[in-house]
């Protein structure tokens, strides 16, 4: 815009030159504002970096500890590796009395028995389980008052990534002295009565002792730690203890190529039949109603029992052993002994002369059946990796073993005290019955501290 031929100034440049103008005579500071955005994203940037790295320090923390505890874990499951292989060890190379520890020979990995060492503890022995490492040293005679028993002791430790654990594992088998643990009526896993039996003697089970309808029991009885009679412990009018049953697997020996079988067919046992009733080769003596068997050898090596009716005898004056292989040996039999009817007895009328003794299984399930009508059995049934059933309204006097024993019926078992020190050859498979975690590392000086 002109007036009076004067040019005025751009109405912008006027106001900006008024505010400088202003300002200064103000005494105000005046700079350009358009820089102060980038110390504050500067402030924000490193409050977020601090925080992010606070984030990151917690979370390898927390990395670090999971690596720690997943290594603390796997140092004990070594350490549990160490101690199944020294009991696998144990069960399958033979050992003695003088020489019952097992060590890595000199020459290479094979095991040789040898003697312990100053301590009573077997040398330490070593490997690798994966990536982790072990140690295992056992003690051969861990002690016990069971007669029946032989318990060993294992302690051993397992390292992984730098982290290290240690146990204590307790084991126990079966001597065979005497074979029924102590007791007349025996169920390693359970103890079942029902109906209308009764059961008069010492009870023994690592399970409950089940007693249902009006079944009755007489005796004092030892369960499995934690378990009970069932539906109360007064109910068996004896006293009751917790404890742990181990019964050895049947050693038939050389009896399966060495025995008195051949007597069943040459004549010398005593046979009342109008029929064959043994067959060689399968092994199988079958009894029917009218059927008498009176045998007056040893040792019997057999497959299969079929009884429907008959009697099957021990001679006066022989105590006879009748071996059942397992279904490994018998062409997969899985019922050995399969008594419906009559009577199996010894003429002295004393059970021990008269056992029936069942290799039975650890893989293939085995059962053994017992019933009969108005007859008395004396006998002793030892079958600790069969499940055995007795039924019917016979009487048993002796001692019947087994992986379970279930009664029904009406008949009655009688424990005989003379059973109570039965002998038999049994197979030393010794089972776990402790676990413990010790404190503190593997020492020479002593293994079991801190267990």
């Amino acid at each position: 815009m002109f007036k009076s031929g004067v040019r005025v100034a751009d109405p912008g440049w006027v106001k900006f030159a008024a505010h400088r103008c202003l300002g200064s005579r103000a005494g105000l500071p005046v700079r350009d504002e358009r820089g102060i955005a980038l110390p504050v994203v500067l402030m924000v940037v490193i409050v977020g970096f601090a925080l992010a790295s606070i984030g990151a320090l917690a979370a390898i923390g927390s990395i670090r500890n999971a690596g720690r505890d997943e290594s603390d874990k796997s140092a004990l499951a070594v350490a549990e590796a160490a101690a199944q292989q020294a009991l696998f060890r144990q069960n399958n190379v033979l050992t003695t009395d003088s020489f019952p520890c097992l060590v890595k020979a000199a020459s290479g990995d094979e095991l040789v028995a040898s003697s312990p060492q100053a301590d009573n503890w077997c040398a330490t022995q070593s490997g690798t389980v994966g990536e982790g490492t072990y140690r295992y040293r056992v003690l051969p005679d861990a002690g016990g008052d069971d007669p029946s028993q032989k318990t060993i002791a294992i302690v051993a430790e397992g390292t992984l990534n730098g982290e290290t654990r240690r146990i204590h594992v307790g084991a126990a088998a079966a001597t065979g002295t005497p074979a029924f643990a102590g007791g007349n009526v025996v169920g390693l896993d359970q103890l079942h009565f029902h109906g209308t039996p009764d059961v008069i003697g010492t009870m023994r089970t690592n399970g409950d002792v089940i007693v249902e309808g009006s079944a009755t029991c007489n005796g004092d009885a030892t369960v499995g730690n934690g378990h009970h009679i069932v539906p109360s412990d007064e109910i068996c009018n004896g006293e009751v203890t917790q404890g742990t049953t181990t019964l050895g697997p049947v050693d038939p020996g050389n009896v399966w190529g060495t025995n008195d079988n051949a007597r069943l067919t040459n004549g010398e046992d005593v046979i009342q039949s109008n029929r064959t009733v043994w067959n060689a080769t399968t092994r199988t003596l079958t009894l029917k109603n009218k059927d008498t068997v009176t045998l007056g050898g040893g040792n019997y090596a057999l497959c299969k029992l079929d009884m429907t009716g008959g009697n099957l005898i021990a001679a006066l004056g022989t105590e006879v052993r009748i071996y059942f292989g397992g279904p490994e040996m018998c062409g997969g039999e899985t019922a050995p002994i399969a008594v419906t009817g009559g009577r199996v007895t010894a003429t002295s009328g004393n059970p021990d002369d008269m056992a029936l003794l069942v290799v039975g299984s650890e893989t293939v399930a085995t059962t053994v059946t017992m019933r009969g009508n108005g007859v008395v059995n004396d006998l002793v049934i030892y079958a600790p990796r069969s499940a055995v059933a007795i039924g019917g309204t016979a009487d048993y006097n002796g001692a019947i073993a087994g992986k379970s024993l279930e009664l029904h019926g009406t008949g009655t078992i009688t424990g005989w005290d003379s059973t109570l020190t039965f002998t038999t050859a049994v197979e030393s498979l010794y089972k776990q019955t402790r676990f413990v975690e010790c404190i503190g590392p593997l020492t020479l000086s002593d293994p079991d501290n801190g267990c």
